[in-house]
């Protein structure tokens, strides 16, 4: 089937009466069977033939039919009958009239393939009728050269495939240009309708664009970008211009930093806010991202403000939720708000404080990673200033419950170890050392700057300690075991 469609003769299917016999030489009608009769009449419809044209194109074709058949017949190789038949095509080929005849048909089908192509390109593309280009020639061309190869074989078989081949390069550079030229024609109209550019500088842009193209593997939209950016500033029409990019890198950026604040367990109403904030922040970095591109020093700065301000404003909504959590008296008074009874100023104020404590922290372990940081400083300084005395003293007293508990569970057994808890109630003697180690822990710190108050105050404390202390600080001081404890009297 293949060989047949590669003859010149098989392109179309005949009707197998002959319409108008007249144009038929009669002894070919009587002296040929239908089918050859059928392909000299197509022929002669397309290119009038003599009667002996006719007849030496039917004496060909019917050589060649019973010379193929005959070999079938004796089972010769196929390569054999190939090549036997291909003779035969070079010389029906060879008549001038049954180029002709080809040489019609190619160019019409050759003309409706580039035709579609022109069609697929102009849609896909979105250029624009492509007719006037010079493109549909050069299609015209290569499909000529194809269609015709396709009923010679393979006579020009090695021709057609370097001409092809050759066509195809041209083809190529030829389409990109077409392409880019109507790309970048709609762009700038595209650019237009945001802001209406001198042509002195939508011309620059366009030649910029066009020699981008030159040897370089960028696409279109980079090349568009590039050469826009060479002659246009203005920040508010890449804002416009890349609207949609801008909006989904945002997205992108925004659903990564939410999963990561997961880990928090923050409140709905914290969540919701931290939402609200990723927006905004990246939004505003996505868009300085577009805008400031051809700038890095300003984008970098910009990047570092706008960061800065969002990632405060994050850090405290997760500390105001209790979500993150340190171990300063801020936080720890911000987790304890409502039993402290906190104003909506003392709040503020706390986490103003905490977060500058986190700066100073995070200031210093950037020169130095290991370098010993100290807040009680600035923790006494500031704490005793945002809350009463009263809240103070319930917030030492929270702080520093546990050591003070450890302490005196310590204390209890330094006593059982050494005899001395005769007489004694665990719950009773634990009780009140804690108590005695929170008063004195929390005089420290809430009168740290009062140095006169502090000192009074921890010696009314000291004045007033458990006994069961003082027998403690008794027997540490005089070596007091548990074989000695029996004999131990202790005179207050």
């Amino acid at each position: 089937m293949k060989a047949l469609f590669r003859t010149v003769l098989i392109v179309c299917t005949l009707p197998a009466t002959v319409a108008h016999a007249q144009s038929i030489a009669p002894e070919l009608i009587s002296g040929y069977n239908p089918s050859i009769v059928s392909k000299v009449y197509e022929i002669n419809k397309q290119t009038p033939l003599s009667n002996q044209q006719q007849a030496a194109l039917a004496r060909l074709l019917q050589e060649r039919d019973s010379t193929v058949t005959q070999m079938i017949l004796q089972q010769q190789p196929d390569s054999v009958i190939l090549a036997r038949k291909n003779g035969f095509e070079q010389k029906i080929y060879a008549l001038a009239e049954v180029k002709q005849y080809n040489d019609t048909l190619i160019a019409r089908k050759a003309r409706a393939l580039a035709s579609a192509d022109l069609a697929s390109l102009s849609q896909y593309h979105r250029t624009g009728p492509l007719t006037a280009t010079g493109l549909g020639d050069l299609l015209f061309a290569r499909y000529q050269l194809i269609i015709a190869d396709m009923i010679q074989r393979p006579i020009t078989a090695q021709a057609t495939l370097q001409a092809v081949s050759q066509l195809n390069a041209v083809i190529h550079n030829k389409t990109d240009s077409v392409i880019s030229a109507a790309y970048a024609y709609n762009y700038l109209r595209q650019l237009d309708a945001i802001k209406k550019l001198p042509d002195t500088v939508k011309g620059k842009i366009a030649e910029r664009f066009a020699r981008l193209g030159r040897g370089r593997e960028l696409t279109r939209a980079e090349r568009m970008e590039a050469a826009l950016r060479s002659f246009v500033a203005d920040t508010a029409i890449y804002a416009r211009l890349y609207k949609n990019e801008i909006q989904r890198q945002a997205r992108l950026l925004t659903q990564a930093e939410v999963r990561q604040y997961a880990k928090y367990k923050p409140s709905k109403e914290c969540h919701d806010e931290l939402i609200r904030l990723a927006d905004q922040k990246n939004y505003e970095l996505a868009l300085t991202s577009e805008t400031y591109s051809q700038w890095p020093a300003k984008r970098d700065s910009i990047f570092y403000q706008t960061c800065h301000l969002y990632d405060s404003l994050i850090e405290r909504s997760l500390y105001k939720d209790g979500a993150l959590i340190n171990a300063s008296y801020f936080s720890a008074a911000v987790r304890m708000r409502k039993l402290l009874k906190l104003t909506n100023t003392q709040v503020d104020s706390l986490l103003d404080k905490g977060l500058t404590l986190n700066r100073l922290r995070d200031s210093v372990w950037r020169i130095s990673p290991l370098a010993p940081f100290d807040s009680k400083d600035y923790e006494n300084q500031h704490i005793s200033r945002i809350l009463t005395e009263d809240q103070l003293a319930l917030l030492l007293t929270f702080k520093y419950q546990h050591d003070a508990e450890t302490n005196a569970l310590n204390d209890w057994k330094d006593l059982e170890k050494r005899g001395l808890t005769r007489d004694m109630n665990k719950e009773v003697v634990v009780r009140q050392l804690t108590s005695y180690y929170i008063q004195l822990k929390s005089t420290s710190s809430m009168y740290a700057y009062d140095l006169e108050k502090q000192t009074a105050y921890s010696r009314n404390i000291r004045d007033n300690m458990p006994k069961a202390l003082k027998i403690l600080q008794y027997a540490r001081k005089n070596n007091v075991t548990s074989a000695s404890a029996q004999n131990l009297k202790i005179e207050w």
